[in-house]
């Protein structure tokens, strides 16, 4: 009886490795095809109050409207979490100006309902709700793409991520606002809905129903640079 030599062995090793990578890339893709093919060419956003964050940079509010958003899709309640907790209560010492995703607070430590903090105090503050995760749409420092985002708002509410806002951004009164820019990102935002008739996104930075319309903006595919280290809560 003929037996195989070690190097016959590794080269069949090898090539089982080889065919094993080639067959779920390949259902990789199809998967990625057939999800493509569901995505419709609109999507409106889950929605829920625009709050005001008014100064910083927007993160305790961008992370706090995805939440609430994933909230009401899959549990069909409108809630108000509190951002105020997250400024004063988290554990790396982020201010309203210098923070982070809220994701990983979201799924470690909770989170907390406005009307349960008050503000005097981070002991023995009830946590009403906690994600079961959260994932990146990319890679967490570009611009995701346009499915991933798709995919994730559709299956999660809405995505948290990072735009570059300048004077332009903020005088948005309403339109598909396609200025041309590719400045680093300097602000948090969420994405909760598109169009491809006009090839925009429907986003908001929080700041208040009197902003844009009705607190929103719709805005061009990679404007801005949006879409940077998207993220979404599992939930």
């Amino acid at each position: 009886m003929k037996t195989l030599t070690r190097h016959a062995v590794s080269v069949f090793s090898l090539s089982l490795v080889i065919m094993a990578v080639i067959f779920l890339s390949t259902l990789q893709a199809e998967e990625s095809a057939a999800v493509t093919a569901k995505l419709p060419a609109r999507y409106d956003c889950v929605y829920t109050p625009v709050k005001n964050g008014g100064s910083g940079n927007g993160w305790a509010w961008a992370s706090t409207a995805m939440f609430e958003k994933t909230i009401k899709l899959k549990d069909g309640v409108t809630v108000s979490l509190s951002e105020a907790w997250l400024i004063d209560c988290n554990p790396y010492g982020w201010d309203a100006s210098n923070g982070w995703f809220a994701s990983d607070i979201f799924f470690r430590d909770g989170a907390v309902l406005s009307s349960n903090y008050s503000g005097t105090s981070c002991t023995g503050v009830p946590i009403s709700y906690q994600a079961d995760g959260w994932r990146f749409c990319g890679n967490g420092y570009s611009v995701a793409s346009t499915n991933s985002i798709k995919t994730a708002i559709v299956n999660y509410g809405a995505v948290a991520c990072m735009v570059y806002v300048d004077y332009y951004f903020m005088a948005y009164t309403g339109g598909v606002f396609n200025h041309s820019s590719q400045a680093d990102v300097n602000y948090f935002v969420i994405i909760c809905g598109w169009d491809d008739k006009y090839n925009a996104w429907k986003i908001t930075p929080s700041w208040g129903t009197s902003w844009g319309e009705n607190g929103y903006m719709r805005i061009a595919y990679g404007c801005h640079r949006i879409g940077w280290a998207a993220n979404y809560l599992i939930y």
